[in-house]
């Protein structure tokens, strides 16, 4: 979980086998990430200071700097975030898209 300066929760997110779509392999030196945010707190455009922040601490704790992530389909929002974060399709996975970055 990630909490702003008043203690007051933010979003949360995870990494590895926790982060990873059922039913997807894990992929050698790759960590899966999974995030979401405060609905409210999407509105106000904190969303790419958000997932900055959510790679950033993901790195440190896996040491990887390649990153794998799932997103409905129909997510527009989640795909142009994870886009404005470096990550790009490769491929699908049941109603997900499967991006790296």
């Amino acid at each position: 979980m990630l909490s702003g300066v008043s203690g007051e929760l933010i979003g949360y997110f995870c990494v590895g086998d926790e982060a990873r779509v059922a039913g997807l392999d894990e992929q050698s030196g790759v960590a899966d990430v999974g995030v979401a945010m405060r609905p409210d707190l999407r509105a106000r455009g904190d969303t790419e200071a958000f997932g900055t922040a959510v790679l950033t601490h993901a790195r440190q704790l896996t040491g990887s700097d390649r990153f794998r992530a799932t997103v409905r389909r129909g997510n527009s929002r989640g795909l142009l975030l994870l886009g404005h974060l470096g990550f790009h399709p490769v491929s699908r996975h049941g109603p997900y898209l499967v991006l790296t970055g």
